[in-house]
């Protein structure tokens, strides 16, 4: 899936979320969010962004502690800054 294809489908799901309750649920996307560039774009197109494989990934690729804690803290950056 591109891009752009996530973001258009985080738009409609936003339209439809708007003109289903007073207070509609929330519109996260979490497929393919694997670099703080990526999460960032996701973060201008839904109210919130999943990232699961892209740690797991590196859990299982020998990351450390500290080595996770450090993508935490750069796709956060990324997400404050799109925001």
């Amino acid at each position: 899936m591109t891009d752009e294809r996530r973001w258009a489908l985080a738009a409609r799901a936003l339209g439809v979320a708007d003109t289903q309750q007073d207070s509609p649920p929330p519109v996260l996307i979490g497929v393919g969010i694997d670099t703080p560039a990526r999460a960032a774009a996701a973060a201008r197109h839904a109210d919130g962004v999943i990232v699961g494989s892209a740690l797991m990934r590196r859990v299982l690729d020998g990351a450390d502690a500290g080595d996770i804690a450090r993508a935490v803290g750069d796709l956060r950056a990324a997400i404050d800054t799109a925001r």
